[in-house]
């Protein structure tokens, strides 16, 4: 009920039932003008391995230079809008 119409729903990692039971089927995307695709993530043995190499690699995210704090998260969308970013930005939480 919260997409937009023409929306896109990339679903992935539907392992059971929601939580009231209610399941949207493609009708539910019919009736609201979106579309939905399932994305396949790979498995559990391809993310550990993932993982390890990550860590055996020692890689780490590329983040902006610029980070914003909690009473700035305006000025953060806005900075992504305008995409004068580069990469990720931070968001302090503390």
């Amino acid at each position: 009920k919260a997409i937009r119409v023409d929306g896109l729903i990339a679903s992935t990692g539907v392992l059971g039932d929601a939580p009231d039971g209610k399941i949207p089927t493609i009708l539910d995307c019919l009736f609201s003008c979106c579309s939905a695709r399932g994305l396949l993530l790979g498995s559990r043995k391809q993310f550990s391995d993932m993982n390890r190499f990550i860590e055996t690699h020692d890689i780490k995210p590329i983040l902006d230079q610029k980070t914003f704090d909690m009473a700035s998260i305006k000025e953060a969308y806005t900075f992504l809008k305008e995409q004068r970013h580069f990469s990720k930005i931070g968001i302090r939480l503390c």
